[in-house]
């Protein structure tokens, strides 16, 4: 999962310079792959980035907002 996720994000990031690399990482995930979440992801990326290359730069490089810590928010006698 980590390196198809990095295949598609190293081709929006470098303007569609590792097209082999993602096509080859992409067939891997979708064709030769038992696991179905892997699977199924390949085959979202995949139509993501043949539908609309741009929107799917926004949505996979966008800026995740940081984790905070919200045990602060709940109550004590919850919290215990």
């Amino acid at each position: 999962m980590a390196i198809l996720t990095a295949a598609v994000k190293l081709y929006l990031f470098l303007e569609y310079h590792a097209e082999d690399l993602v096509t080859d990482v992409l067939r891997m995930a979708t064709d030769e792959s038992d696991n179905p979440d892997l699977r199924n992801r390949g085959y979202i990326y995949w139509r993501m980035l043949s539908e609309d290359p741009e929107a799917a730069k926004t949505i996979i490089l966008c800026e995740r907002p940081p984790i905070t810590e919200q045990s602060t928010n709940l109550d004590p006698q919850l919290r215990d």
